[in-house]
């Protein structure tokens, strides 16, 4: 079960980065609990917080896409499962045209899986860079 698991996750990242969103929102169950720059972030960044259902993540997504911040580099470079759980680390890089902020983290995600579905995602990262950058937006 854990390759079958790891698989379903490389193919989330995979349609992610090819943007194929039905592939993308087919590796999710839809009842998913999506988790994503919790806490001070949650307030300032429009797509963190924690997000239930398709559809949530769906609007989780489009504010993502709707953001200025430009992300030119995303790269998942580990993955390791264990029964119903996966995780994934990479790194990322941003850009804030608005500010010409430039900044990197470091992100671990972490799955729960079942069925052959996500039913629970958490994105780890350094969420402060992003307050930083909403912030300095924000007061230009």
């Amino acid at each position: 079960m854990s390759a079958d698991n790891l698989a379903l996750v490389r193919r989330f990242f995979e349609s992610f980065l090819a943007e194929d969103w039905d592939r993308f929102y087919g590796c999710l169950s839809p009842d998913i609990v999506w988790h994503i720059g919790e806490g001070a972030g949650a307030g300032t960044v429009p797509y963190f917080g924690v997000f239930r259902g398709i559809d949530a993540v769906r609007g989780c997504m489009a504010a993502y896409d709707a953001s200025p911040i430009e992300e030119p580099k995303f790269e998942m470079t580990e993955f390791f499962g264990s029964e119903d759980r996966v995780f994934a680390f990479g790194d990322a890089d941003y850009f804030m045209p608005p500010t010409n902020r430039r900044f990197s983290t470091p992100m671990l995600y972490a799955f729960r899986i079942g069925g052959g579905a996500i039913l629970e995602m958490h994105r780890f990262l350094d969420s402060s860079v992003f307050v930083k950058a909403y912030e300095e937006k924000n007061s230009a």
